[in-house]
This record gives C-alpha cells, structure tokens and sequence, in this order.
C-alpha cells in the first residue's frame, strides 16, 4: 500500500507538470449569461501544449534526416550543371605546382659556390643551377652578367632578354634547358670560359694540384702477380705473362700537361680530354653537377681533372723490369668535389654511386662495358644486363664487375657454380672471375681458382661501389 501511495503521488506530480506545460482556451463566443447561467453551463475548454512533442533523440535524428535530403540534392544540382571531372578538382585540394613559363626564365652555371652572381652590377640573392628550384625571371632588354669568386679571376657576359642567336664574344651562351618539375621552359645560360686553372694565379694553381694529387696518392697499392698471370702497362698495350713473381704499384698521377693532344679512355664527356666543348680536362673543367635544392653537402665546385693510371712491375730482386718500363699510363677522366674554406684548398671523391667517374680504379673497367654491346645484351635471349663496380681497400688487386641479367638466364648452370656473374680487371686485363661469367663470354680468359678467390674477397669486402 505504501508503495501504491507513492506511486499515486508521483503520478499526480507529473500529471501536475504536464499541466504547466499547458494552457486553457474557453469558448466566448457566447452572449452575456447571468451568474446562474454560467454557474450552471458547461465552458468549452481546449488545452494546448507548449512543450515539444518530440524526444531528444527524436529531435536529433530529424536534424540529420533533414541534412542529408539537402545535401543529396545540393549534389545532384551541382553533378548536374558540371561535368565530374571539372567538379572534383575544385572540390578537392591539390598540391600540384603551378608550372612556369616565359622567355624570360633562366638558370645559371653551376660555378663555385662561395662565389656570387651580379646582374647589372646588383648581387642576385638567387642563381639556381639546373633542376635545383624554380628558374629566376629577368626583365627584358641588356644585362651584364658578372661572376666572382676568390681566387679566380672575374667572368662576364652581356645576357640579352628575351635570347637571341648571337655569335658575338662578349655575350653569353644561351640554350633552351627544356621542362622539369618547376618550369616548363627555361633557359640555361654559359660563359664563354668556365673557372679553371686558367683563371687562376700561379701560386693557387699550385696548391691546387698538390691537394688533387695528395688525394689520388692515397689510392696507390700494391699487388703480386703470379706466375702465369697475363699484365700490361695500358688497357690496349702489348700484354705480357708473369714467368716470376713481380710486384705490381699503381699509381694515379695527376695530368696537367696539355703540349700534346690528349687521348683519355673510359667513358667521357666529349672528344679526347675535353668537357664537350673547348675546354680541355686537363686544366680541370668545371661541371654541371646535378644538385637539389637545400642540399648543403654537394656545394663547392665539381670538376674533371685528367689521371693517369700507371703501373710498375718489379721482380723479386727489385730491379724494375725493362719491358715496357717508364711507359706512361692511359688518360681518364675523374671527378672531384672542390671546396675552399680560410683561403686553404679542399678536395674530395664524390659519394659512392654519384657517378662512374669517381672511382679512378674502375674507370677504364666502366669504359669497356659500356662501350660494348655484348656487355650490354645477350645475343642469344636479348636479355639486358646491369653491372656494378667494386674496388677493395688494395686498388691493385682489381677493379670487379658483378653483372646482373635481367628476367633471369636460360643457360643451364651448374648447381655449385652460383649465381654470381663476375669480370675482374686486373693489371690491365679483363676475365672471366666466375663459371656463370665463363659460360656467358667464353672468349674471355677464364681466371684460375686464385684470381676468382680475389674476386670473391674484393666482393665481400668492398670499401667503393660504383
């Protein structure tokens, strides 16, 4: 009964709730009626509601409903009046760049970068290289262009906007540069000299060289050969076999003398010894080296200088051997990165796998691959091969070359040989360094069991990978 009673109670209270949540309408449309009239009448009463009749959850799901109506039809409106493939790019955001283009757009020589670019006698607070950001727009008409960079002597050229044809010594060289990720056209503007030895004092170009052959010294080693090993003293020289043990030097010696023409082997630039052009590599030429934007380790100046790569074979009773001695080695282009810092020159190798020229080792290892289509592709499957090349912490032991076929090999191998497609250059001469090597070029001298133990250690243990 208690229970009843309370339960009672609440129902009274909230019937008394609901009741201040409502108001009373009498009907008046009634004439006048005396006080006994109206006490005995019957008044018609309406009530209405002033609170909502809907739950919150009832509310909420409305509010949803009701959006989403609008934004289906607020799309088929707008599928309607534009095609899917204009609409989406305005609906949804893009990180595509803005492309540019003009004939006014130019980049610079990659110069030594401590020096500095003026146009019209103004410093440029940019001069971007090729590829390295965004070219630089120059107003139309003459310009003088003006490098400077100690030690080197100024350079200067006359840069007419937009470019035209010109023969003239004093203008610069212009060349369409084509489209990249930042341009669709741009010009690439040349000096008519380049920094080089030339440009510089005497006593610079002697502290020059000493740093550049300072480096290439530490590439100097020495190495046995064997009795029976073939060897010689230039990559097309007159071979000889070893009939005693010899001891073999290699030494990369720094070219600078231009009385006679050059012949530089390997891959190059251009003819001869030269960068493409009338510079000639033995007074260093300075390179277009491809740097990006932000990258302050590849800042300095990149240039060719000429190496030879001589050798010296002594027998054990330390006579240096008379055939073919005092013949000089063959000329190859290698590439170093130049810095400059309180006035002192530096000097270094670029990092591993920047280039094919930065290991003076395997340059004339690189050349003969390369240069040979069936180094390239094989006859018999057209199949493509990609080489490496490996030097070990003795240069003279050899330069390797691990040959990768591509889509795999239908020769039939055998099961002990592995996979490994090797070619060692040693002391001048190409073989084959593993059975699989052996079965692809049979012509090649095929190594013994020793030489293939140096290919394999040279393999191991790599300290430069090209």
């Amino acid at each position: 009964m208690k229970d009843m009673r309370m339960f009672d109670q609440n129902n009274q209270e909230h019937e008394s709730f609901d009741d201040e949540q409502e108001i009373e309408i009498s009907d008046l449309s009634e004439g006048y009626k005396t006080g006994k009239e109206r006490h005995g009448a019957t008044t018609n009463v309406r009530k209405i509601a002033l609170s909502s009749r809907y739950t919150p959850q009832q509310k909420r799901r409305r509010t949803i409903i009701i959006s989403s109506i609008i934004l289906v039809v607020l799309s088929v409106f707008l599928v309607s009046m534009f095609p899917m493939q204009t609409l989406l790019p305005k609906l949804l955001p893009s990180d595509k760049k803005q492309m540019l283009s003009g004939d006014n757009l130019f980049y610079f020589p990659e110069f030594p970068s401590w020096g500095e670019f003026t146009l019209d006698g103004q410093s440029l607070k940019s001069a971007p290289m090729t590829d390295s950001g965004p070219p630089i727009a120059i107003t139309r008409g003459t310009h003088v262009l003006q490098w400077r960079g100690e030690p080197f002597a100024p350079l200067q050229c006359e840069l007419v906007v937009p470019p035209v044809v010109s023969y003239l010594q004093k203008n610069c060289i212009v060349r369409p540069g084509g489209a990249n990720e930042y341009t669709k056209d741009a010009w690439i503007i040349a000096f008519r000299d380049s920094p080089s030895l030339e440009q510089l004092p005497l006593n610079e170009q002697k502290a020059l060289k000493h740093v550049l052959q300072d480096l290439l010294d530490k590439l100097e080693s020495s190495e046995m050969v064997q009795v029976g090993e073939r060897y010689s003293y230039q990559q097309n020289g007159q071979a000889f076999t070893a009939k005693q043990p010899l001891q073999a030097t290699q030494r990369f010696v720094l070219d600078t003398n231009i009385a006679a023409l050059g012949a530089c082997k390997g891959p190059r630039f251009g003819a001869d010894c030269t960068n493409g052009g009338s510079s000639d590599c033995r007074l260093l030429c300075t390179l277009n080296w491809p740097i990006r934007m932000g990258d302050a380790t590849m800042l300095g100046w990149h240039i060719a200088a000429v190496a030879r790569q001589n050798w010296e074979y002594t027998p054990q009773d330390k006579q240096v051997s008379r055939t073919g001695v005092n013949t000089p080695g063959d000329q190859y282009l290698v590439t170093f990165q130049v810095t400059r810092e309180h006035n002192q020159w530096h000097a270094a190798f670029h990092p591993q796998g920047a280039s094919p020229f930065d290991d003076p080792n395997c340059i004339g290892l690189v050349g003969q691959l390369t240069s040979l289509g069936e180094y390239q592709q094989l006859e018999e499957t057209q199949q493509r091969i990609t080489w490496s090349f490996s030097s070990g912490s003795n240069r003279a032991s050899g330069c390797l070359a691990t040959g990768s076929v591509q889509g795999g090999t239908s020769l039939q191998l055998p099961a002990s040989s592995g996979n490994n497609v090797y070619l060692l250059y040693r002391f001048n001469q190409l073989q084959a360094a593993s059975e699989p090597a052996h079965l692809l070029w049979p012509t090649l001298p095929f190594a013994d069991k020793h030489v293939q133990d140096v290919a394999a250690q040279i393999a191991n243990h790599a300290v430069f990978v090209s």
